[in-house]
């Protein structure tokens, strides 16, 4: 989402190209994806912040966010510390499977998780993503229902981000009231979900909050 970074690494696009790319795509009927890559050379929390606004701009029907991995034989790998350039376990672009990311970025390897795990929350749980990806979706009302389950999972996980009071994708940065309102939200769907939290339908949801 950041031209300058983009440029670093030899993608010669700019913004409105892949604003006009995703545009035609979506006027032609078809499905989006993004493959958002955080934890490049230049990356910064605002220039991530960038990669998020854009995301939500063009709104992709599926938008994941990856942490680089710098590979061994990658152009990037000379950027690697010495002390782990053989922890193979930290060479992982999903962070689904546990360990830290190798960050080669000036953010740190933890926060890098947390704002991958946080754009996603933020970017599925939006009321513009619901109004044109979930409840036009022209499928069977039993999958609009799971659909509608995974995005009030993304929601819950959003919930959570603003109770923790911890760095926020998105520019515009919630008002005081707001994050107050979200602390006192967290707590109590928390402790509502973790009496039901044996029942299969509230058990992700109580995964999503802790």
């Amino acid at each position: 989402g950041n031209e300058r970074v983009r440029e670093d690494i030899n993608r010669k696009m700019t913004n409105e190209e892949i604003k006009n790319t995703f545009a035609m795509a979506k006027k032609a009927g078809l499905l989006t994806y993004a493959f958002n890559m955080i934890n490049h050379r230049l990356d910064t929390v605002d220039t991530i912040r960038d990669t998020y606004n854009l995301m939500c701009e063009v709104n992709p029907t599926f938008a994941p966010v990856f942490v680089c991995s710098p590979l061994p034989g990658s152009p990037i790998y000379q950027y690697v510390p010495e002390d782990i350039k053989y922890n193979w376990k930290r060479f992982n672009s999903y962070r689904y499977f546990g360990g830290l990311p190798i960050s080669i970025s000036s953010v740190p390897p933890e926060d890098l998780m947390f704002l991958a795990d946080q754009m996603e929350a933020f970017y599925y749980s939006r009321t513009k993503y619901l109004s044109e990806h979930v409840l036009h979706l022209k499928t069977s009302m039993r999958v609009k229902r799971l659909v509608a389950m995974v995005w009030f999972g993304f929601l819950l996980a959003r919930i959570k981000h603003m109770a923790q009071d911890r760095y926020f994708v998105t520019t515009s940065q919630p008002s005081s009231f707001t994050r107050f309102l979200s602390k006192v939200s967290y707590k109590v769907i928390k402790v509502f979900v973790g009496l039901f939290k044996n029942l299969p339908v509230f058990r992700t949801a109580y995964s999503k909050l802790s």
